[in-house]
């Protein structure tokens, strides 16, 4: 008996993951000249930065306990949330911004409860707008045969992206705008 590969994939998805890495490190970038323009502070985009790798790393660890292979379609599920992850992150770090911006807190008490203010303020349209995406995608779930094996890596990675990303843009990236905004003068 002799194994013959008649067809590898292993160079197509080495390719992928590093066009992936490549696209977040100019994503990054755009992030950084993008919130450094409009909210004319580099500090502003650091919660945004530190979230991206964090919201795209989180879901391996259900990949793996599920063992799901990466491939290219769930690298497709991860850059395909890519883009709606920024958006959270950006109107959630400029809401806080603006709200610290308008009082110039002092005291600690004074800068959590800004900061909780901006946060509730847009914490429930990005959580129903990261929901409904999500949502969009469970009937992936449903599809049988080859149609099932060819998408749930994308379904599952998308739906598992966006389910981290809604939880860090209310959590992690919420507290670190706070921390990245104006010092606290005493």
């Amino acid at each position: 008996m002799e194994l013959v590969i008649t067809y590898d994939r292993s160079e197509l998805v080495k390719e992928a993951i590093e066009t992936t890495i490549k696209t977040l490190i100019k994503e990054i970038l755009i992030v950084l000249v993008v919130v450094a323009i409009f909210l004319m502070n580099v500090r502003g985009s650091i919660p945004i930065i530190l979230f991206l790798p964090t919201a795209l790393l989180l879901p391996y660890i259900f990949i793996y306990l599920f063992k799901i292979t990466t491939n290219i379609m769930s690298l497709a599920g991860m850059i395909l949330s890519v883009g709606v992850m920024i958006d959270a992150g950006v109107v959630m770090v400029e809401n806080v911004f603006k709200k610290l911006e308008e009082s110039s807190p002092r005291r600690f008490e004074e800068r959590f409860k800004l900061i909780y203010g901006g946060v509730s303020e847009v914490a429930p349209s990005l959580f129903f707008s990261l929901a409904i995406i999500t949502v969009s995608f469970l009937p992936v779930f449903y599809l049988r045969g080859e149609e099932g094996k060819l998408f749930f890596p994308l379904a599952f990675t998308k739906t598992l992206t966006m389910l981290f990303a809604t939880f860090l843009s209310i959590t992690l990236l919420s507290f670190q705008a706070g921390l990245s905004g104006r010092r606290i003068t005493q």
